[in-house]
């Protein structure tokens, strides 16, 4: 009897735990989406391939464009969008369509993108969590 009590207690007090706050607990600590980054910096350089969010890097002290070698083509630019509603997959918020992207060659951890606009490359380093 003392087991159904409990059972029934557990079930409801889990019932009583708002299930949003699940979610939102889940979402916080996931990689970040492109609206999180546009609508906090709206003018930042971003693309978004693999469900991974990548930033340009040409700023960073760590990344230099001529320690990297080009690797696969994975792709090209699909579309060019300033508007966090308007992401999928192989689209960028600077990039022009067309641009290919390349895996950065291997020995390079960290899963660095190499975009080819015809005229320039440019390294785009992955926005991961944890």
């Amino acid at each position: 009897m003392k087991i159904i009590q409990s059972s029934c207690i557990g079930i409801l007090l889990s019932a009583c735990v708002p299930q949003n706050a699940t979610q939102e607990a889940l979402e916080e600590t996931g990689n970040p989406e492109p609206a999180d980054i546009l609508q906090s910096s709206p003018e930042a350089d971003i693309l978004y391939y693999d469900r991974i969010v990548y930033s340009n890097a040409t700023d960073l002290e760590h990344y230099d464009i001529d320690d990297y070698e080009k690797g696969e083509l994975l792709g090209e630019i699909e579309n060019t969008s300033a508007d966090p509603h308007d992401f999928n997959e192989w689209t960028a918020s600077v990039l022009p369509e067309g641009t290919e992207l390349y895996a950065a060659e291997e020995g390079h951890p960290g899963g660095v993108i190499i975009a080819d606009t015809g005229e320039e490359e440019i390294l785009y380093h992955p926005l991961i969590e944890g």
